[in-house]
Order: C-alpha cells, then structure tokens, then sequence
C-alpha cells in the first residue's frame, strides 16, 4: 500500500499475467461516480463515463440474450454473479446521474442473466440461492447473493414493476439465517463445496 509503483514489476517477476477486469472496472465507475456525487466535479463523471466505454468491450450476450460479466483470466464465456452484480450497479449508478436508457436497460439485462443463465437453486422456506457462476457450479457465495439482491432492490426502486421482488425476499431468507453466525461464512450449506 506504501509503495503502489511496486505492484506492476511484482506481477512481472512473479510471472502473473495482467488483465483489464470488467469486475474492477465496476467498482472503478461506482468510485468515479461517488467522487462526482460528493465533489460535484464533472471530470469524475466524465471518467466514468470513459471507463464505461471500455467495460462494455469486455461484456458477453449471454444464452438467453441478456448480458453478462466473465472475470478474466477465467473462461471469458463463463459470467461470475458478483462481477455482474458490481457492474450492474454501475450502469444503475449512471443511469441515475444523466438519466440515459442505454445505462437502466444494461442493468436491466444483466440482472435478468442473473435469473435466466445462473442456476437458481429453491431452498424451502421460500429461499433462493444463486450459482456464483453461470455454468451451474453449484456455488452459493453469500456476499455474491446478497450483491444480487442488491441489485434487483436498486432496479425496482427505479421501476417497481421489474419481477425482481420475489427474488429479493428469497436471497434476504437465503442470507438471514447466516447473520446469527459470528461471522458470515463464504458460502451456504447447500454449497457444493461448502467452505464454512
């Protein structure tokens, strides 16, 4: 942290390989955007608007039409649910600042992946987990859920008439039970891997 002009020749001698990734370009637009929210500077939102024209490059069409968000250096067909869920709330993020269609509409689109190219595993009690992947990995990551479920509560405040709020109650069962625990776990028992 004290030295970031180390990190670059690091990832070189450790021969790991560098990669732009739509994920971190997310979080960079949400922050640009923070930025414009609080300093009211219009080069933040110009920056993020910028990066924007870059992360749609790296977007995929999913199966069922939609959008989706692959995290190189994995399999670029493979969409990841947290990836596609900061991105989502990018495109919400700009949306909200200059009102622009194209930006609900890939929010939209992404969130629809969510629910048409990841697996939706129905849990009783009216609770729903989501694979972290789209090829049904069997995945259920709690933060990746709830980062979902986020989602859809952002879109439906925007439009309440998105089929989101089902899906919002089922994540929010899905987590609640784990927020006895002392400390949230990875996953939910019904992980394949179950890394509690």
């Amino acid at each position: 942290r004290a030295m970031p002009f180390l990190i670059k020749p690091y990832l070189k001698i450790s021969n790991i390989n560098q990669s732009i990734s739509p994920y971190g370009l997310g979080l960079a637009i949400q922050a640009y955007v923070n930025y414009y929210r609080i300093f009211k500077e219009e080069k933040y939102l110009a920056s993020a608007i910028e990066i924007e024209t870059v992360l749609k490059g790296f977007l995929i069409t999913t199966t069922s039409k939609n959008i989706g968000v692959p995290t190189p250096p994995e399999d670029d067909s493979v969409s990841s649910l947290p990836a596609g869920a900061e991105v989502a709330l990018s495109y919400i993020d700009l949306f909200e600042l200059t009102q622009k269609d194209y930006y609900l509409s890939q929010a939209i689109k992404i969130a629809n992946s969510f629910i048409f190219d990841h697996k939706i595993k129905y849990l009783a009690a009216d609770r729903i987990a989501i694979d972290y992947y789209s090829n049904n990995d069997g995945l259920h990551v709690l933060n990746a859920n709830a980062l979902a479920a986020v989602v859809f509560h952002r879109l439906n405040v925007i439009n309440n008439t998105l089929p989101y709020q089902n899906y919002i109650d089922g994540i929010v069962n899905y987590i609640l039970p784990y927020l006895d625990y002392e400390k949230l776990p990875y996953s939910g028992v019904e992980d394949r891997n179950n890394k509690n």
